[in-house]
């Protein structure tokens, strides 16, 4: 049997007119909205922060490497950090050499520029990366080398570009991500990344390769576990997926590697399990999945039209979930949350919490309708509970 909550809206209501006390976390509920994307190595930048003349393949004597990447969606004092690192080259002995790193905080969603001057020396020949945090995990890792004479596969001549790389529980119908996420449940049926390409030429050849870095299978470590090659050209939207293991995924840390016309363009790392996601339940089995926020749901519970991002004026959001293998009378509790945004001095507001008991294993689902004046715009969360402990939490925005 379904359960259907509706909510009003008011207390989010009262506080836009300073009536209601607000929340904070202290805490309790960790989560964070933002991401970054559109991240490229570039020789420059322009007065917005966006790269001039996009590459990962750099001269000896270029005075200046520069990266461009988007945040998106960051509340305030997000914390950022960049790692520059010498992977190896034609430096004898010397192996991933951290050269400089940068931490800073920003919030709201704007271009973000980071760069490293030439030595005095110049560039060693070799390969490099470019490692980007938020809030101490690692976002994107951007590979990129100095000296055209150790990179034979460089393209030469194409202005071919990835950019935009996201990890997701889907993607719609041009490939575009849906519902991302870097952190996935070990039933998770499939795993999913949309990237952009960028100007291809016809014949551009790119390769993605799956790794499973390290986890609970003992004495693995970066094993390839599959790799898919095509040829596109143009610019658009292209998704990429593997699939579940009959047995569920290993928990541990992954990673997924894009290659363009031979050259290493981007990696995106991920991880499976709760023990790098503290919002997945300690048990083996997993009560809460399929958790996705949508538009509406169908007369069964399944979400329909699926997305994370809603206009102003959408008249009720949802989240659809499926639940199995607490016992009946279990209660099950959502919290919802204003995390920042247009409403000023507003931010982690708790706008209401509920409970309803579960009766058998069975799509479960929550919905908001839309306030009088409309949304507010900015970022929010609704945060999932079985007896009061957390088990996910679903990030969404409204613009």
């Amino acid at each position: 049997m379904n359960r259907t909550m509706a909510r009003t809206f008011a207390l989010l209501l009262a506080t836009l007119v300073g009536s209601m006390q607000m929340v904070g976390c202290s805490g309790e509920v960790s989560f964070t909205t933002a991401n970054l994307s559109e991240a490229m190595l570039a020789e420059g930048i322009d007065s917005e922060g966006k790269p001039i003349g996009v590459t990962n393949v750099f001269e000896i004597d270029t005075p200046e490497i520069f990266c461009s990447a988007k945040l998106s969606n960051a509340p305030d004092d997000t914390e950022i950090l960049s790692e520059w690192y010498y992977v190896s080259g034609e430096l004898e002995d010397v192996e991933n050499l951290l050269i400089d790193s940068v931490p800073f905080t920003a919030d709201g969603s704007q271009y973000l520029q980071f760069s490293l001057t030439i030595p005095d020396n110049g560039w060693p020949r070799g390969s490099y990366k470019l490692v980007l945090y938020i809030d101490g995990k690692e976002e994107v890792t951007l590979p990129f080398t100095v000296g055209s004479a150790d990179n034979p596969f460089a393209a030469t001549g194409s202005s071919a570009t990835l950019t935009e790389p996201v990890m997701a529980l889907g993607v719609d119908a041009e490939a575009r991500p849906v519902n991302p996420t870097t952190t996935f449940a070990v039933d998770t049926p499939e795993i999913y990344c949309s990237v952009k390409l960028n100007d291809a030429p016809a014949g551009t050849q790119i390769l993605s390769e799956w790794y499973y870095v390290k986890g609970e299978v003992a004495d693995v470590t970066n094993l390839l576990i599959d790799s898919v090659p095509l040829t596109a050209d143009g610019t658009l939207y292209l998704k990429f997926w593997l699939q579940k293991p009959d047995n569920g995924w290993p928990k541990g840390e992954y990673r997924l590697d894009f290659y363009l016309n031979g050259t290493a363009a981007l990696s995106v790392p991920f991880s499976v399990g709760d023990a790098t996601n503290p919002f997945v339940p300690a048990s083996p089995a997993t009560p809460i999945s399929e958790a996705t926020m949508a538009r509406g749901v169908n007369a069964d519970g399944t979400p329909e039209n699926i997305t994370s991002t809603f206009d102003v004026n959408t008249p009720e959001i949802y989240t659809s979930m499926w639940v199995e293998g607490p016992p009946a009378g279990t209660q099950l509790g959502a919290e919802w949350y204003y995390i920042s945004g247009e409403v000023e001095g507003l931010t982690d507001y708790l706008m209401d919490s509920v409970e309803i008991e579960i009766e058998e294993a069975n799509y479960y689902y929550f919905y908001y309708p839309r306030p009088d004046g409309g949304w507010p715009r900015g970022n929010y969360a609704i945060v999932l509970y079985l007896d009061g402990v957390q088990q996910t939490s679903l990030p969404f925005t409204v613009s």
